[in-house]
């Protein structure tokens, strides 16, 4: 999939731009708009002097002077757009759309061994990765103290201790410095506070997205074992997914990547990724080329399914008149629907706002990313017009 998408953008002069309002079929009042009568024609004022023409002008048509560019509405007749005369002047590459992710690591004393070397080096590695450039990185270990009880100023798990990360947000690769400097200097000791652990990093993440609303964050959790030892009121797999589900559903949403190291956590960490909305936990089992490739399809995820909210030089884009548009590298073009309430999305392709109110980003729906994700050489297009083909 290419990660990169061309979008078409209006860029219009402020009076050509009130002409084309009308032409849709409202006043700015809100009123009906009605075309003037006895074939006389809106367009033909004398913006300049605010004049009509006079009898027997002659336009630059019929001098053949060149009266500048002719644009192209865009529309096909069926109110539908298209790529290459969606009422645009110029193509522009796609804004993607900054990364954050808090990552929640295992430190337990389970984790000693090459369970820990695995996590150090994979972590490192995507660090200093060349394709997570740009990426914002918050790190914290679990447990926090090193020790196989609750805390007593917490007993509910709640995520105090955590949800301010250990390693501060910070972007990479200036960051990776720093993140690798304290996975050096932390050893595993402890047992497996999840619920705790969890909430933290949700939290953490949730925080971080309601002030940074142009950057998609999210939440990984690592863990090799289930939770024990009494430490948290919540241990049972469905209890941990519902509190990520809790944070996938909320506004705004975040979504919980969970990564096993040892198959003694697949059942927890399954549970989470299921009701978090990333479908299924990633198997690092293998070592550090799996905790690399497990970070790897988290990057790619992320990428390849949110947009930004095209913005004009000539202003705010209604957002109704946003088309999305896929075309797979064996096939056509084929326009995906918009999706309301975004919760409807289910099996079926398409798109939606990540605010119906006051949108800036466009989300595939889950079926359309996994088709997007799993061509390479299938390329995204948003479009602008001036006319909705919205389904």
């Amino acid at each position: 999939m290419k990660l990169r998408s061309t979008h078409a953008l209006v860029v219009l002069p402020a009076a050509l731009l009130s002409w084309l309002l009308a032409c849709s079929g409202t006043n700015p009042d809100g009123s009906e708009f009605k075309a003037p009568e006895n074939g006389t024609d809106a367009g033909t004022e004398d913006v300049s002097t605010g004049n009509l023409p006079e009898t027997g002008t002659e336009t630059g048509a019929e001098t053949g002077e060149d009266t500048g560019p002719l644009l192209d509405t865009g529309l096909t007749g069926d109110g539908s757009l298209t790529k290459d005369a969606a009422c645009a002047v110029e193509h522009v590459e796609a804004e993607e759309i900054p990364i954050d992710l808090y990552i929640m690591a295992d430190r337990s004393s389970s984790m000693l061994g090459s369970g820990w070397d695995s996590q150090s080096a994979g972590l490192n590695s995507f660090f200093s990765d060349p394709l997570s450039e740009g990426i914002w990185i918050a790190l914290s270990f679990f447990p926090f103290d090193g020790e196989c009880s609750s805390p007593s100023d917490d007993p509910t798990c709640s995520g105090q201790h955590y949800y301010k990360p250990q390693v501060q947000w910070g972007e990479l690769p200036g960051h990776a410095s720093l993140l690798a400097s304290t996975i050096g200097t932390t050893a595993p000791e402890g047992c497996t506070p999840t619920q705790d652990a969890l909430n933290g990093a949700l939290r953490g993440a949730f925080d971080r997205q309601s002030a940074n609303k142009d950057h998609v964050v999210a939440a990984v959790i690592v863990s090799d074992g289930e939770p024990c030892c009494g430490m948290c009121p919540i241990e049972e797999a469905s209890g941990l997914g519902q509190i990520a589900a809790q944070y996938a559903n909320g506004s705004p949403s975040i979504k919980t990547f969970a990564i096993y190291a040892a198959s003694s956590a697949s059942t927890s960490m399954s549970a989470i990724a299921a009701s978090g909305g990333t479908q299924q936990a990633y198997n690092a089992t293998g070592g550090t080329s799996a905790f690399i490739t497990a970070l790897d399809s988290i990057r790619t995820a992320l990428i390849a399914c949110e947009y930004k909210m095209p913005t004009p030089e000539a202003g705010v884009v209604n957002p109704e008149l946003i088309e999305v548009e896929y075309t797979p590298s064996t096939g056509t073009a084929e326009q995906i629907p918009r999706i309301t309430p975004p919760q409807d999305c289910g099996t079926e392709a398409g798109w939606h706002y990540d605010d119906e109110t006051n949108p800036t980003r466009i989300i595939l729906c889950p079926a359309t990313c996994d088709a997007v994700q799993g061509d390479e050489d299938g390329q995204v297009d948003i479009l602008v017009g001036c006319e909705s083909g919205q389904r």
